[in-house]
């Protein structure tokens, strides 16, 4: 009875086990999260993003039947380091499951028997279901090498077909030489002896395979019946170039089917060109693939479909987007399974130029956007303001006070020096300025207006630039940041357009340009919609600046009164401007793409962005020197400033609160169009020397630089006044019929060193007492002036 108790026992406690060591069995220990990809679409609704991913367990592989029930309870989801609460994951089991960054070559015996080719298209079929449409080729070897066929569900009857045909030869060194050169840019030494009827390497291969490191396989279907051909071709002449080419190289994978028989020739080579060594005859990890024999066709199939179950995703996370958060360029994931950290990941999300994602407006929240973007404007110019006349006039006054404001010290040889103002005897001590030869008391320098007693007759130099503070709340004064205001308005308008246009144009275009690098049937990354879409913001923003800020600035430059004609002009200088923009910006952005494929990255560095920046600064700014008076030094150095500058601030400021998203690029369009004109009048207050100032009539108080002509060493070195067009300055707005086409020049005589005017008809007055003669020149000295016509112009230097 006891024994009988006793087995009784151990049957239940059998039992017991049996029953619960399924439930043990399923205990997943997870080791990693392997983040695959994420997708997400623009337009008004669309909030979701999909994060497709993968759970590896403790032996490195995949566990694709991880039930919800566990994953709820174990798996934390996290967006930049705040979990996300509601999410909802699911496995897949169909559909497009292999991230579209892979590259698969297909390289198939025709020597196999018919019923094996048919199980191996059905393989290969179903394969094509689950990859990405433009990531599969296919090639055959036989009497010769095919080319690479790009596969999908459409064409693949006709591949099928191919395929089945009868053939007598087996160009197996061939076909396995000329596969792998397709990977690489370099020119295969031995493509002259690859074994094929017009033979041509599929370039969407090596395009994919260099934008794409890590992702390429090579797979490789024999059978051992039937030799290979005698071919020039060889095993070490397909080693050697494994081993020189590695780094652009794919992971091989051979399956070798050996039911009818076997060949040594075809076993060595395929074991080794899954196993590549280098110069010093050590396995390369990066493409140590795997050599799969077998004399069941069944077995062939299941490694290969173990080998593409290796690269798909299992597992597909959807999420709302958080509704206080916009999304304007990349974002960290990352997973814990229980208390463990088990992956992270990072991957782009909308762009600086146009955040993610796009939430319907009220008219009030328009209005509200409208108006904050004016205040934004005012608050800009006050900061070109303050630089412009305060901080730039205030470093050139300290540098100037370092420089020439010193404390009299006897000189050798030098009994007695006097103040040139004053007349007084310079003391020891005493703070004098030096700026010139004519040394001055401090107190007399600026009792004279801080310039040198001489300065306009036998003083060039004697002047320092000073600011008075009760001056800067003037009219004359914001009269002299016209080209800031100007330039911050043009700014303003090419955002307000920007927004209703949808922050981007032009798609067709944006997808050719694209298509430059990476081709459009390539598919090569999910990051190819990203960059189309940053693509089509940056034409946008190319048109809208290069027109808005040529259309303000040359309004402004030209200071003729504007007929039907000057407008004309002008518009179309900024039209013309407004497609080098674009076209910089097109440039810009394959430079953008080169980049982006160079890092090998799943997201958007920000430094891909920059060049395309920066080329669209320099050529928006030397296209507006066409036809103006801005000098191209000018120009460029504002343009180049604003534009980094404006980068900065739209890339590394964040206003992620849904209600201001759109203010970085307001501040960058205005931060431009404000820069450029800031930069203008800053350049030209430091630098430039000769301006003319109309004292009289409709263009009274008009400064017009003329040092862009006036120069020595650019321009042609002449200002030319009269009533023709042709001229430089065009008085347009005199109604009397004293002018006369070109009326009188103003040029630097190289000889004498100084400015000059010479008169071309009669009729110049100058300072208001002597009649010039024609073709006698005159030297202009600071505060001289001359009449031509009614009008009265003053010579002024700086």
């Amino acid at each position: 009875m006891d024994t009988k108790k006793k087995i009784s026992k151990l049957l239940l406690l059998l039992g017991v086990v049996l029953l619960g060591f399924p439930m043990f069995a399923q205990e997943v220990m997870v080791s990693s999260i392997q983040f695959c990809d994420r997708s997400y679409n623009y337009g008004l609704g669309n909030d979701s993003i999909k994060i497709y991913f993968n759970i590896l367990g403790d032996d490195g592989k995949r566990q694709p039947n991880v039930s919800s029930d566990r994953i709820d309870e174990m798996f934390y989801f996290y967006e930049d380091g705040q979990e996300v609460q509601d999410r909802k994951v699911r496995q897949i089991r169909t559909g497009v499951r292999i991230p579209k960054e892979y590259t698969f070559s297909i390289l198939l015996d025709q020597s196999i028997p018919r019923d094996g080719k048919q199980q191996i298209l059905n393989t290969i079929r179903q394969f094509i279901e689950v990859a990405a449409d433009t990531s599969v080729f296919i090639s055959f070897y036989g009497d010769g090498v095919t080319n690479s066929v790009q596969a999908t569900t459409e064409n693949f009857d006709r591949i099928e077909s191919a395929f089945l045909d009868t053939i007598t030869g087996k160009a197996f060194y061939s076909g396995v030489y000329s596969k792998l050169a397709e990977f690489s840019p370099a020119q295969a030494e031995y493509m002259d002896e690859v074994k094929s009827v017009d033979y041509t390497p599929n370039p969407l291969i090596c395009s994919r395979a260099a934008t794409n490191p890590g992702k390429n396989i090579l797979m490789i279907f024999a059978e051992g019946s039937r030799r290979p051909d005698d071919e020039e071709l060889d095993y070490i002449k397909v080693s050697d170039y494994q081993s020189k080419y590695a780094d652009e190289m794919p992971r091989v994978y051979a399956f070798y089917y050996t039911a009818d028989g076997e060949d040594t020739s075809i076993d060595i080579t395929l074991d080794g060109i899954t196993q590549p060594k280098d110069s010093t005859n050590r396995i390369i990890p990066s493409l140590r693939g795997r050599y799969l024999p077998s004399a069941s066709m069944e077995n062939v199939l299941s490694s290969f479909e173990q080998v593409i179950e290796d690269a798909t995703y299992d597992y597909e996370l959807t999420y709302i987007a958080n509704p206080n958060k916009i999304y304007s360029g990349n974002v960290n994931y990352s997973a814990k399974w229980g208390r463990n950290m088990v992956g992270d990941a990072t991957f782009t999300i909308g762009s600086a130029e146009r955040p993610w994602p796009e939430r319907e407006q009220s008219s009030t929240s328009i209005l509200v956007e409208f108006l904050v973007a004016i205040l934004v404007a005012v608050l800009a110019f006050a900061f070109f303001f303050i630089i412009m006349k305060v901080i730039v006039p205030y470093i050139r006054f300290m540098t100037f006070k370092s420089k020439y404001y010193k404390r009299y010290e006897p000189e050798e040889n030098v009994q007695r020096r006097i103040c040139h103002y004053c007349k007084q005897e310079l003391r020891p001590g005493q703070i004098i300025v030096t700026k010139c030869n004519h040394w001055m008391h401090k107190h007399c320098w600026e009792e004279n207006g801080y310039k040198c007693a001489e300065f306009g007759q036998n003083c060039k130099t004697g002047i320092q630039n000073h600011v008075e503070w009760a001056d800067l709340f003037r009219w004359s004064t914001l009269k002299d940041c016209s080209q800031t205001i100007a330039g911050i308005l043009a700014g303003l308008i090419s955002w307000v357009i920007y927004e209703a246009c949808g922050r981007g144009g032009f798609p067709e275009l944006s997808r050719l340009i694209v298509g430059f690098v990476f081709d459009e049937t390539n598919a090569q990354t999910f990051l190819i919609n990203d960059c189309v879409t940053r693509t089509s913001s940056f034409l946008m923003i190319g048109l809208l600046l290069g027109f808005f800020i040529s259309l303000v600035f040359r309004y402004k430059d030209d200071i003729r009164n504007k007929n039907w004609q000057i407008w004309l002009k002008i518009v179309g200088l900024s039209v013309l401007t407004a497609f080098i923009g674009m076209i910089a910006f097109a440039i810009g952005a394959d430079l953008f793409c080169l980049i982006l494929s160079w890092t090998g990255k799943t997201y958007i560095p920000w430094y891909c962005s920059l060049p395309a920046y920066i080329l669209f600064s320099i050529s928006v700014s030397l296209a507006l020197t066409i036809k103006s008076s801005i000098p191209i030094r000018s120009a460029l150095i504002g343009g180049l400033c604003s534009a980094v500058i404006g980068f900065l601030v739209l890339y590394f400021t964040k206003f992620t609160s849904s209600s201001y998203e759109w203010i970085n690029m307001l501040l960058d369009f205005i931060i431009y169009g404000g820069g450029l004109g800031a930069s203008l009048i800053t350049v030209r207050m430091i630098a430039e020397r000769y301006f003319l100032v109309i004292q009289n009539g409709v263009k009274s108080g008009l400064r017009i630089p003329i040092h862009k002509w006036m120069n020595a060493t650019g321009g042609g070195n002449k200002v030319s006044i009269g009533m023709t067009g042709e001229c430089e300055i065009q008085m347009n707005w005199e109604k009397s019929n004293k002018v006369a086409k070109e009326h009188a020049q103003l040029y630097i005589d190289h000889e004498k060193g100084f400015p000059v005017i010479k008169p071309l008809a009669t009729g110049v007055l100058y300072n208001t007492r002597v009649e010039l003669p024609i073709n006698r020149t005159a030297v202009l000295s600071n505060g001289d002036t001359f009449k031509i016509g009614d009008t009265i112009f003053k010579y002024e230097e700086v």
